[in-house]
């Protein structure tokens, strides 16, 4: 979950070390983990350095702790106990690399990058917002849903296969991307894309357009928090929520990208990933 409020931030050092990709690729490798673990008498953190991205990070832990047969094999094999502390230690690593390089370069190259060019700070940051939200959209919800798999719907391709919680991840992707938008934050409600929208007084139809924004986070929200059971279940049993969903999201898509952006002079640096 507090990954999920820090995903949307692909920028700076964690763009440069291909942070998103370290911690959260899914789906897992889990035979490829499994042949890892069973190749070994132990395991510490550099060891992981040789493993592809898709059989580290939360989705391995998620794997070794809530996988059905999760509490057995642990207590089989102490190499697998092992293989958690790397991987959590391997996570701590890298947040503190990043961190540090926040602290002793990038924040003061961020925060002096004004303007509205492609490196101006605010077009990296809400590039990285829209970017976040079309891909979060297309790999944990219409992927799963059969978009890109040719109509075969694939459960498996949730995020969170064994622990369940990819409808609370999801929503609390949207509430960190809603956070950017209107400049909330650990010391509160500081200026936003939804304030310079405000000042040049933008509306759509009859309201300002940052209220039809923060309303279509809160439609998109609900209509994830609506989906009936887990989403993995509902893929099957529901598949109509998720689509329902998937298109409200497609809307708040529209708003931020085609309608803020134009309105506010900001580049879209990236290609559409949407697939409408």
């Amino acid at each position: 979950m507090s990954w999920s409020k820090v995903e949307s931030f692909n920028i700076g050092p964690v763009d440069q070390l291909r942070l998103n990709s370290q911690v959260n690729t899914f789906p897992l490798n889990n035979f490829g983990l499994e042949n890892f673990i069973n190749s070994r008498n132990n395991i510490v953190s550099n060891d992981l350095l040789a493993l592809p991205a898709n059989q580290v990070g939360l989705p391995a832990l998620e794997y070794l702790l809530f996988e059905p047969e999760a509490q057995e094999k642990l207590m089989a094999n102490p190499v697998r106990i092992e293989m958690i502390l790397a991987l959590a230690q391997r996570q701590n690593d890298i947040a503190n690399t990043i961190v540090n390089q926040w602290q002793s370069n990038y924040r003061t190259a961020f925060v002096s990058a004004t303007g509205k060019d492609v490196g101006g700070s605010v077009t990296v940051l809400v590039n990285a917002m829209l970017q976040f939200s079309e891909s979060a959209r297309t790999f944990k919800i219409a992927t799963p849903l059969g978009f890109t798999t040719d109509g075969t719907i694939r459960p498996d391709l949730v995020e969170t296969p064994y622990r369940n919680i990819s409808k609370e991840l999801l929503i609390e992707n949207l509430a960190a991307i809603q956070e950017i938008f209107n400049g909330n934050g650990t010391v509160g409600d500081s200026n936003g894309f939804d304030d310079y929208l405000d000042e040049l007084n933008i509306r759509d139809d009859d309201e300002l357009l940052s209220t039809a924004i923060n309303n279509q986070f809160t439609i998109t929200m609900a209509s994830i928090n609506n989906i009936p059971g887990t989403l993995q279940e509902a893929l099957t049993t529901n598949p109509m929520e998720i689509n329902f969903a998937l298109s409200e999201w497609q809307r708040l898509v529209v708003l931020l990208k085609t309608d803020m952006t134009s309105q506010l002079g900001l580049i879209v640096t990236f290609g559409d990933n949407d697939g409408d």
